[in-house]
């Protein structure tokens, strides 16, 4: 699709079709982004955070 085409239909078309064209890639992108987030948050907390939490108990006594 030419520039012009992609253009004149974001000024004159369907505005929910727009608005759909540009909300859903970067709502899935936000989703992908924070469901790493909250992954890589639970296998840090799972897998280094109880060696850390425990030497930082050895620390305060």
């Amino acid at each position: 699709m030419a520039v012009t085409d992609q253009n004149t239909r974001m000024l004159t078309g369907d505005i929910v079709k727009e608005f759909a064209r540009f909300v859903l890639p970067s709502v899935f992108g936000m989703l992908a982004l924070s469901s790493a987030s909250l992954i890589d948050g639970i296998f840090i907390g799972n897998f280094v955070g109880a060696p850390l939490s425990t030497m930082w108990l050895d620390l305060t006594r």
